[in-house]
């Protein structure tokens, strides 16, 4: 029977290539030291990701409640707002510092 044809080698650092699926579809010889895995589905990059997105939400929420905030002092006369925007100062705090940790 004939032997199947070696694997071709890195021309980084010369060790056997994988067949291993490619990142278009199909399959095609890679390195695994070299080439590593697909960093855009690596589960650092999509943990990372879905950190930053929790974050940037977060932050819209924030603003929304801020910009909600502002419109009824508006509506207060001056001798209530003092109150009032402490109040609404301390909550804030206490979300961003919740959501810190």
């Amino acid at each position: 029977m004939p032997k199947n044809t070696p694997p071709p080698t890195c021309k980084s650092c010369g060790k056997p290539m994988r067949w291993l699926p490619a990142k278009t579809g199909g399959r095609k010889f890679r390195c695994i030291d070299c080439d590593g895995p697909y960093p855009p589905k690596s589960s650092e990059a999509l943990n990372f990701l879905s950190g930053v997105l929790e974050r940037v939400k977060l932050l819209e929420r924030l603003q929304e409640r801020a910009q909600t905030a502002r419109e009824d002092l508006e509506k207060l006369r001056p001798s209530e707002r003092h109150d009032v925007l402490v109040q609404r100062i301390c909550e804030m705090q206490r979300a961003i510092d919740f959501n810190r940790y």
